[in-house]
């Protein structure tokens, strides 16, 4: 503890000094990059980058007020200080963006907190069409969620309306849409679409073209062009795939 503590300690200086924080992790299995940039001019968001190393990574803002949130689970999950040798030159880090404001999103100031999870609402960067043709503008707010690992960078995937995405299972990928009033603590992904008052739970997949909807509940796996719908309850260790309409309650 005292070791985490000096070494954030650290980085909080060299934040001041170059106003950028470069993290790497090579344990021999991970081959990692977490870039942590400068305030923007208001001095309320600052800029994440992280993925592969080499590659463009993904990327967000975040409130200025989750620097030492941010830098501590990085510190906690292995992450080493290359700070000066990345303002050096020595190692290659991320790619540079092909494009500018590479992010589809960032993460607003505006926040609320659900069942002790503090969220935060989304805004586009860019205008994209989601899966059900929907076309998000520039500029237009979205849903909610508690960090950048809840919602990818890439593809078309989006959460909308008053719709939660939190916990450390959440994961919205792909061209997956969280809509309406949805809460999702697990894995949406490929094409599928939960609306209404749906709740994926942190054990669940959905994938596919499925659709999950009304006030259904999923703790298992649905893929393919199945509905779960009413108030279905899919239960962990379920399947319910192909062209399937649950609504078993």
């Amino acid at each position: 503890m005292l070791l985490l503590a000096t070494r954030a300690a650290t980085f909080l200086r060299s934040e001041i000094m170059n106003n950028i924080v470069y993290l790497e992790c090579r344990d021999g299995i991970h081959n990692k990059f977490y870039l942590m940039t400068a305030p923007d001019p208001c001095g309320v968001n600052f800029t994440i980058r992280w993925g592969r190393i080499g590659t463009e990574g993904s990327s967000c803002l975040q409130p200025i007020s989750n620097w030492d949130k941010k830098l501590h689970e990085r510190l906690s999950h292995g992450y080493v200080d290359r700070t000066q040798d990345y303002l050096d030159g020595k190692i290659n880090g991320p790619a540079a963006w092909t494009e500018v404001g590479g992010a589809k999103y960032k993460m607003s100031g505006t926040r609320k907190t659900y069942k002790g999870h503090e969220l935060y609402m989304i805004v586009a960067n860019k205008t994209f069409e989601t899966v059900e043709g929907y076309e998000v503008q520039a500029g237009e707010s979205g849903g909610w969620i508690e960090k950048p690992e809840n919602l990818e960078q890439e593809g078309q995937c989006w959460v909308a309306d008053g719709a939660l995405v939190f916990g450390n299972f959440a994961r919205v990928k792909d061209n997956a849409l969280i809509a309406d009033n949805a809460v999702c603590e697990g894995s949406v992904c490929e094409d599928a679409v939960v609306r209404g008052e749906a709740s994926i739970k942190s054990k669940a997949i959905c994938m596919g073209h499925s659709l999950i909807c009304d006030s259904a509940i999923v703790n298992g796996i649905v893929r393919g062009y199945a509905t779960v719908a009413e108030k279905a309850n899919v239960k962990e260790g379920t399947l319910v795939e192909g062209d399937t309409y649950y609504i078993q309650s």
